[in-house]
């Protein structure tokens, strides 16, 4: 099962920004196809749990933790700092295995190629709004990718 990476502090959400794909319906068959193949490939004691096409995404920053008045004011910030870049292509490429920070998760992954400006543009952006709101902003090291399975 999950581990919380931190505790719970009464009043305190967590959450993320990110990149939501469940509109791209052909992805469906494409992470089904790597969740098949990972499973042939890992020790059958290995327990896979598949991540479905509306909760799939591509994280843009780390997990935010903020105090319940921050929420709707910094969703309306990244709304007004992110509305103006336009849409783009991306192309999922190799299959890898990740962990998490705390090394209690791993996930099975699709990278994504090569919109490396693309996404450092809505990166920067996103780091910009949470570093006002004295948020962490994403990992130096970016990886970007859409986990299939955990």
């Amino acid at each position: 099962g999950r581990i919380r990476s931190f505790p719970h502090v009464e009043g305190n959400y967590a959450g993320f920004v990110f990149v939501s794909l469940k509109q791209v319906p052909e992805l469906q068959t494409l992470a089904m196809q790597v969740f098949d193949n990972a499973r042939k490939k890992l020790p059958s004691e290995v327990v896979l749990h598949r991540i479905t096409l509306d909760e799939m995404h591509i994280s843009l920053s780390r997990t935010l933790v903020v105090k319940r008045h921050q929420i709707q004011p910094l969703v309306n910030r990244l709304r007004k700092a992110l509305h103006s870049i336009p849409s783009f292509h991306m192309k999922m490429s190799a299959v890898e295995l990740l962990s998490n920070e705390e090394g209690t998760r791993s996930f099975v992954c699709m990278t994504v190629r090569p919109v490396e400006d693309e996404m450092l543009k809505i990166v920067k952006t996103t780091d910009e709004v949470l570093r006002s709101f004295k948020l962490q902003p994403y990992y130096e090291d970016m990886h970007f990718h859409a986990s299939v399975a955990w």
